[in-house]
């Protein structure tokens, strides 16, 4: 297996484990969703294909944490604004995408930058489709203010996953590249 088919499975391997470890117990949006896309927009070349990858981590998870840990609520895949947070994934791996830098303080300037563009999409979808919330300004900054208390939560997660998904990439491809070379001098 070539260098870049072995960074690939890396990419892969470490998307989809962070993404089933939604299903350990954990505080309210504290998660790696989000620390997902910065990753993969940060590491990825191929645009569409690696949004697509965090993504389908992101769907299985969504499944599985809907249908195991909620299901008593009732089961539902797509609940009504599930949409909007799927695309606030999508702004965030395009701007992850976009700005060219995988040092820890340019992971870290991402990871609060994407919490925030989490945050105002879906408290913004939040207030738009729900009608507990007032049709105005007004309503508006009520949600904001709604969502301020998982806001902390939110911008930790997205900070320790997305260190966490970093280090591990970079720990584990230098494994690869030193077993490649040692592969190579016999």
């Amino acid at each position: 297996m070539n260098e870049n088919n072995q960074k690939y499975l890396l990419i892969v391997g470490l998307i989809f484990t962070i993404a089933l470890s939604r299903l350990v117990p954990h505080p309210w949006n504290f998660t790696p969703v989000t620390a997902l896309f910065i990753f993969a927009g940060s590491f990825a070349r191929k645009k569409m294909v690696n949004f697509l990858i965090p993504f389908s981590a992101v769907l299985l998870s969504d499944f599985l944490v809907n249908y195991f840990i909620y299901k008593t609520a009732g089961f539902t895949f797509f609940y009504p604004g599930a949409w909007m947070v799927y695309l606030a994934y999508l702004v965030i791996f395009l701007f992850n995408h976009t700005i060219h830098t995988v040092s820890y303080p340019g992971i870290a300037a991402k990871s609060l930058i994407s919490s925030i563009i989490f945050f105002l999409i879906t408290n913004f979808a939040a207030w738009y489709a729900s009608p507990m919330y007032a049709q105005n300004f007004g309503g508006l900054m009520t949600s904001y203010i709604a969502g301020l208390p998982f806001f902390g939560n939110g911008i930790l997660g997205d900070l320790f996953y997305s260190f966490i998904l970093v280090a591990a990439y970079n720990m584990l491809y230098r494994s690869l590249l030193q077993r490649a070379e040692i592969r190579s001098q016999r």
